[in-house]
């Protein structure tokens, strides 16, 4: 069955979306999808070969070349068809560049080593919402042939950070130990907010995090009456322990931009710096901490964590060099 919401003919400035294995119930699973922009033109097809043959009527003629911007796949569907459909993708010339994304149901569970081997470029569990699949899907199209033009052949991990093995035993090690030594603070903390309000403990808002990849950084409520104090001397971030901990996040990293800066900077060298952790300090922090920044990208100056240079002792300097910071900011 196919599903047309866009009976014109797409121009070539149309973003071009094809999703598979939906039936008409996917729009319950992308949030915001943006029905009535014409910049997006997408279809339904539940039909493996009616697929394929409609993804390659877009390579096939170049009086009408126009690559797809992106394809989304039910993972349960591409399961069923014993991830067939994805090798055919990978192994097509031209739609090899397509960003390719599954969709998961809630609880169920994926290999996402697996999906990169199969030339699946990421999974998301539904609902998601469309402003950050959108942000993941311009850095791929941006990056996905870049990364296949460099190392001669197409490989979904090479565009992928890894976070080195000693930086991670480093974060679960010192987020640990920080919540433990800390644990005096949050009892009191916890205790202020729900004794004057009825909400949650934590509020959290949506940030970049590696590889382009957003999730929900965890902060204190700041809207009680000792509110002003918990952001005074940072204590409202704590939570953010808790992120480091689940592998959102890194003790040290970039700024978490929050998704309207990360559409923002989303130039080139933005785009490779975003592919590291989001940190609960760096050198964007020491700089905030000694001087105001000037604009939007003074103030999120990343710390370049990448595999290839990282060492602990870099991360220790970045803390010591932040703690120094502040002290001399609130002149203990």
């Amino acid at each position: 069955m196919n599903y047309n919401f866009y009976p014109s003919a797409p121009s070539l400035a149309t973003r071009e979306m094809l999703f598979i294995g939906f039936e008409n119930s996917f729009d319950e699973n992308i949030r915001n999808f943006p029905y009535q922009n014409k910049t997006y033109y997408f279809e339904i097809i539940n039909r493996e070969e009616n697929a394929f043959r409609w993804l390659e009527s877009r390579v096939n003629d170049l009086t009408t070349y126009q690559m797809p911007f992106a394809l989304f796949c039910s993972l349960k569907w591409l399961v069923s068809k014993g991830f067939e459909f994805a090798r055919q993708i990978r192994e097509h010339a031209d739609l090899r560049f397509v960003p390719f994304v599954a969709l998961a149901e809630h609880g169920e569970t994926f290999d996402r080593k697996m999906l990169l081997e199969s030339g699946i470029d990421d999974c998301y569990t539904m609902p998601v919402q469309w402003n950050c699949l959108e942000a993941r899907l311009d850095f791929l199209n941006q990056y996905k042939w870049k990364m296949s033009e460099i190392s001669g052949q197409l490989s979904p991990e090479s565009y992928q950070y890894r976070v080195p093995v000693e930086k991670r035993i480093f974060d679960l090690a010192g987020a640990t130990l920080a919540i433990l030594f800390s644990s005096v603070i949050w009892l009191p903390v916890a205790v202020s907010i729900a004794l004057e309000t009825n909400g949650p403990l934590f509020c959290h808002s949506n940030r970049m995090g590696a590889n382009y990849r957003f999730f929900y950084m965890l902060k204190f409520r700041s809207t009680t009456r000792v509110g002003w104090l918990i952001k005074k001397y940072g204590i409202d971030e704590l939570p953010q322990l808790i992120n480091v901990l689940r592998g959102d996040m890194s003790l040290v990293g970039n700024r978490p931009l929050p998704i309207y800066e990360a559409e923002m900077l989303a130039h080139d060298e933005w785009n490779t710096r975003a592919l590291e952790p989001a940190g609960m300090t760096g050198l964007w922090r020491t700089g905030q901490l000694q001087e105001p920044a000037r604009n939007a990208e003074d103030n999120t100056e990343p710390t370049h964590t990448g595999t290839g240079s990282y060492t602990i002792w870099a991360d220790l300097a970045i803390i010591l060099k932040t703690l120094r910071a502040y002290v001399q900011k609130e002149n203990f």
